[in-house]
């Protein structure tokens, strides 16, 4: 078995148990773990996240905050409750086979691995998700502090 066939392991570069987007990062190059655990070669998988939950959440933040702000102009008083606020768990970003998609048929947001099996292409990616209003609700920063780490 070739070393990049092996499934992933604990301790392995991007290694997570909660079902987040892996990988492996040699250099510059970006090797994408799918949930089963071994790689996913270009055209035989993507990335993806539930961009419909993320931009829930992203509406939700926004009509909680627009409610606030009027409230603030009617009194010049807005109390809140921490319990008020909005907070969702970040959306993760997963990795998959095409094969191995538990869930093969959701209209989730994804693109090919090939399209960020570099940290150059992953940046020029990343940049293009941020014009997403959703994306700020997934866990795109933590996927890429995981990867600086590595780099």
């Amino acid at each position: 078995m070739h070393k990049d066939d092996e499934p992933a392991k604990p301790g392995w570069r991007g290694w997570t148990t909660d079902n987040r987007a892996m990988f492996r990062l040699t250099g510059e190059h970006i090797t994408w773990i799918c949930g089963c655990g071994k790689p996913i070669s270009s055209g035989t998988g993507y990335i993806t996240t539930d961009d419909h939950i993320a931009d829930r959440y992203a509406h939700e933040s926004e009509e909680f905050w627009r409610r606030r702000e009027q409230a603030e102009s009617g009194n010049g008083i807005a109390l809140t409750r921490a319990s008020d606020i909005p907070f969702h768990a970040p959306v993760p970003w997963r990795a998959w086979h095409q094969k191995c998609d538990p869930n093969p048929e959701d209209d989730a947001y994804w693109f090919d691995v090939h399209r960020a099996d570099t940290l150059r292409k992953l940046m020029h990616w990343a940049g293009h998700l941020m014009g997403k209003t959703w994306v700020t609700f997934t866990d795109l920063p933590d996927l890429l502090m995981r990867m600086g780490q590595d780099a």
